[in-house]
C-alpha cells in the first residue's frame, strides 16, 4: 500500500539483491538450508519494522505481543494438544499474566 500511496520509493534491483543476500546469509548463520528462506521464526519483529521503516509508517505493535507470540510458540512445542487453551491476559504494554489450562482443544 505504501508504494500505491505515494509514502515509499520502489526499491532498486541492487536493494532488492543486497536484502536477498543478507537474507540467505542469516539463514546460513542459523544454519538453516535455502528452502526455508520463507520462514521468519524469532526475526519476524524485525522483519516488521524493516516493513514499518520501508513503508514510512510507526512502527506500533507494543512490546508485549511480541513477548506474548513467544510464550505461546514455546508453549506450542511443549504440548500441541493442550497450547489452544493457554490464557494470556495484558497487564500493560510490556507484561502479561499467562494462565495454563492444559484443556485438550479440537481444531
Amino acid at each position: 500500500m505504501a508504494l500505491i500511496e505515494g509514502r515509499a520509493e520502489k526499491p532498486t534491483r541492487e536493494n532488492f539483491e543486497v536484502e536477498n543476500k543478507k537474507r540467505f546469509e542469516e539463514l546460513k548463520e542459523a544454519g538453516l538450508q535455502n528452502k526455508y528462506y520463507h520462514l521468519f521464526g524469532p526475526n519476524m519483529w524485525d522483519y516488521f519494522r524493516r516493513l514499518a521503516k520501508f513503508a514510512n509508517v510507526p512502527y506500533v505493535t507494543p512490546p508485549v505481543i511480541e513477548k506474548i507470540y513467544t510464550h505461546g510458540r514455546q508453549e506450542r512445542l511443549k504440548s500441541v494438544s493442550t497450547h489452544k487453551s493457554n490464557i494470556y491476559r495484558i497487564i500493560d504494554d510490556e507484561n502479561f499474566v499467562f494462565q495454563y489450562v492444559g484443556k485438550v482443544m479440537c481444531d
